[in-house]
């Protein structure tokens, strides 16, 4: 059963998010399931797959997180999580808009 889960992204990112750069998110931990969605500024978004990756492999992604390069988005991810590595286990969030709440 699908529900409606709790995504917080910082405010620097919300633009991308609503502008449709930013398809995806990357979290320490499993936060939902696929078919779950979230709200941001009264936006639902719908998380169509969750990848269970090393660090290192979701750096493929810096384009659907908003992000010129991998080295971009590697640097601004070990700000939001100092202690990971590139061999640390994360969870890759893609999503797409579905409706204004």
């Amino acid at each position: 059963m699908s529900k409606i889960i709790d995504m917080k992204f910082n405010e620097e990112y919300i633009p991308l998010l609503e502008q449709g750069i930013k398809t995806c998110t990357t979290r320490r931990s499993l936060k939902g399931f696929t078919g779950d969605s979230f709200i941001v500024n009264g936006q639902k978004y719908e998380i169509s797959s969750i990848i269970c990756h090393r660090l290192w492999y979701a750096l493929q992604y810096h384009d659907k997180e908003g992000f010129p390069s991998c080295r971009d988005f590697y640097e601004a991810i070990v700000k939001i999580y100092p202690d990971l590595n590139l061999d640390s286990e994360v969870y890759t969030y893609i999503f797409s808009k579905i409706q204004e709440v």
